[in-house]
């Protein structure tokens, strides 16, 4: 689970101690990009072919998640956002995968045993992120939208902060830190989402967790996983 470091300097208890152990070195990216009142969301897409959906993930004032997919042909996509995110919506990422008709047609065809409808595979970019018309600023060097390969094959690619720093300090209990490879564990998050953790404090008991568990830097889990619960592999 995430959690602020600060929070755990204002305990009475022994985790008092390990607010420091989980505090990360470096500010972690935003997890999430303003969109203020914004009614539509527009991008441009470069090798993205037209048998590849692009979704936006976005999250309400109320912290509620929802996903809209972006039409258009060729290059140019847009969305429009639903009443309930016109008033403090934020982008969290971009989901692309295939097209409904298009896996359907491919499996299919892989069910008679033919290959005519191949997987798709390539390089591709999202740019010229518009908000009513205006230009997103989407840091690419964080969120990973240029020049981002992809292989379908009925998954789906997400596109949204990644840190590129150290990973990410985290609290355990004695039996899932025994789970650890080197001090390191991989943690399994929100619509199949993966990424690595560093185990460096282990306590028996932790307020609020069950027997097994992981506390780590509530920001670090959000920018990796969106989400504040995730799940060991």
């Amino acid at each position: 689970m995430g959690l602020d470091p600060l929070a755990l300097k204002s305990s009475s208890g022994p985790e008092k101690k390990l607010a420091f152990a989980i505090s990360p070195q470096r500010k972690s990216p935003e997890p999430a990009i303003p969109l203020g009142a914004a009614t539509t969301l527009s991008i441009r897409t470069t090798n993205v072919p037209a048998q590849i959906d692009v979704t936006a993930w976005l999250q309400s004032a109320t912290g509620k998640h929802q996903s809209i997919p972006f039409v258009g042909h060729g290059d140019e996509r847009s969305l429009q956002l639903p009443q309930n995110l016109r008033n403090g919506s934020y982008l969290v990422a971009f989901e692309l995968h295939e097209t409904s008709d298009y896996l359907s047609r491919r499996l299919h065809a892989l069910g008679e045993g033919r290959f005519q409808v191949p997987a798709i595979k390539g390089v591709g970019s999202l740019s010229d992120v518009r908000v009513d018309g205006k230009p997103l600023a989407i840091p690419s060097s964080t969120w990973g939208i240029n020049d981002f390969a992809y292989s379908f094959d009925g998954d789906s690619l997400y596109l949204r902060p990644k840190w590129e720093n150290e990973l990410p300090k985290v609290i355990a209990d004695p039996h899932t830190a025994a789970l650890a490879e080197n001090g390191i564990l991989t943690i399994s998050g929100v619509k199949n989402s993966v990424f690595r953790v560093r185990v460096v404090a282990t306590q028996k008991f932790f307020p609020s967790a069950g027997e097994g568990y992981v506390v780590m830097d509530l920001d670090s889990l959000k920018s990796r996983d969106g989400n504040s619960k995730s799940r060991i592999n």
